[in-house]
């Protein structure tokens, strides 16, 4: 019931429907203007011109021919809508996303069809490298989101003259040989004193290091 909830409640915006046999789509929205205005501020866009070339972009992308496909330009509105752009720029890698989605379905389609093994290499590289694309695009976009920093924190343990410290997984003594004969193969437990584990005047600070290459 929550999932039909969200739905229902989600923002719905106008689809595209084409007009007798003209070979042009507009917004199913009783104002054209108003159709657009909500379809480009749900992609994140911003200018006119902008949104004309975005829209004649996404019909190439999904359809074939010369002819229209209104449901996979209204299915690569949604793919575009579903990243959630902020601005023009996350508009056109969003519009890249979806081509290289609807692209990479149709050769999987074709795939699933092709009986020879050259063409099923063929179309299995093609595939891959498509696949393999929308990974980067994804990677590109959160690096863009997140301002291409990374975060790293550097440990600096001090162990002050009379102390001692190990480093790795340390479990106290006095369990019985039951409880050592049910650990899981493939790890190995040191079992030792509290005192030999991490002795007196163990100190650790922190300290954040930017990534290299990214100082300004």
């Amino acid at each position: 019931m929550d999932a039909v909830k969200d739905y229902l409640s989600s923002e719905q915006i106008p689809k595209f429907k084409k007009l007798g046999g003209f070979a042009a789509v507009y917004p199913d929205h009783p104002s054209k203007a108003v159709g657009q205005a909500l379809i480009a501020k749900a992609l994140g866009i911003t200018d006119e011109t902008f949104y004309a070339g975005a829209l004649k972009q996404l019909i190439n992308a999904s359809s074939e021919g010369n002819q229209i496909d209104v449901e996979g330009l209204n299915f690569a509105v949604s793919l575009v809508r579903s990243i959630e752009p902020r601005n023009q720029l996350e508009t056109m890698l969003a519009i890249q996303m979806a081509s290289v989605h609807l692209a990479s379905m149709k050769y999987m389609r074709k795939l699933n069809h092709t009986e020879t093994i050259p063409q099923l290499d063929l179309q299995e590289r093609v595939v891959n490298k498509l696949m393999r694309t929308f990974t980067s695009q994804m990677e590109a976009l959160r690096k863009h989101r997140n301002g291409g920093s990374q975060k790293v924190i550097v440990k600096h343990v001090h162990v002050h003259e009379g102390g001692q410290a190990i480093v790795g997984n340390v479990n106290h003594g006095g369990r019985s040989s039951k409880e050592g004969a049910t650990q899981s193969h493939g790890q190995d437990h040191l079992s030792l004193p509290v005192s030999a584990a991490v002795l007196s005047n163990v100190e650790e600070d922190e300290e954040e290091v930017p990534s290299p290459g990214r100082a300004r």
